[in-house]
């Protein structure tokens, strides 16, 4: 089971509550992740800041660039991140090798943060 820390300061604003949230890491726990965001948004919660670690990192990178909770999930229990780190055979340079995760990535996210649209970015 899967733990998710979110801190969120919740405000009322004069459209709907606006909150900060930092998605936690652990090993590969996309799915609670997704869960998360799908609440809030039920609940008409809309994160002004969205950041994480480790996997949270990657959940709330791929819903900044546009992605639906449910394409992130379906994207990483199709096939784990973890399949496409290869051990390198230098083992001097570290023991996984992320090029081909790095290629995955590549396709699923823009170049730069500047090429997401202005309310992504502000997300």
């Amino acid at each position: 089971m899967s733990l998710v820390l979110v801190f969120a300061i919740v405000a009322t604003t004069a459209n709907a509550l606006r909150c900060d949230v930092v998605l936690s890491s652990g090993f590969m726990c996309f799915s609670s992740n997704c869960g998360l965001l799908d609440a809030l948004h039920e609940a008409q919660i809309k994160p002004s800041a969205l950041v994480g670690t480790s996997s949270g990192a990657l959940t709330a990178s791929l819903v900044a660039a546009g992605h639906s909770t449910a394409r992130v999930a379906a994207e990483f229990f199709t096939r784990a991140p973890i399949w496409d780190c290869r051990p390198y055979l230098t083992p001097w340079r570290g023991i996984l090798s992320l090029a081909q995760l790095e290629t995955r990535l590549a396709s699923l996210l823009p170049a730069t943060f500047e090429e997401l649209d202005e309310e992504r970015r502000s997300w």
